[in-house]
């Protein structure tokens, strides 16, 4: 994994702070781990993220089925998958990835 360069997280705190609110109270969990992937995502030197798409993305897949299903990925987890680059469509069952997840070991 890529190292955390401490500067730059303190630099983008607000902007942190500012889509770490986006994701809904109650699955709000790894504030370090959620911080260290968004600052990734945000300075990655080949595809840098703006922090709107970041949080439109989250907030989009707390709003669909699987978002809202006891399945739902942890936030730092979406930001870890570049969920903004998913298909909203993939999120219509209401499962999370559990059928998926586990298909390899049926």
């Amino acid at each position: 994994m890529n190292d955390i360069n401490a500067s730059a997280r303190y630099v983008l705190r607000s902007e942190i702070m500012a889509v770490f609110n986006r994701v809904p109270i109650s699955r709000r969990t790894g504030w370090k781990k959620f911080s260290n992937a968004v600052t990734l995502a945000m300075t990655d030197p080949d595809e840098p993220v703006d922090a709107n798409v970041i949080g439109d993305a989250i907030e989009a897949y707390y709003a669909s089925p699987d978002g809202h299903s006891e399945w739902a990925r942890r936030c730092w987890t979406l930001v870890e998958d570049m969920v903004w680059n998913e298909s909203p469509e993939a999120w219509q069952r209401g499962d999370g990835d559990r059928d998926t997840k586990w298909e390899g070991l049926k």
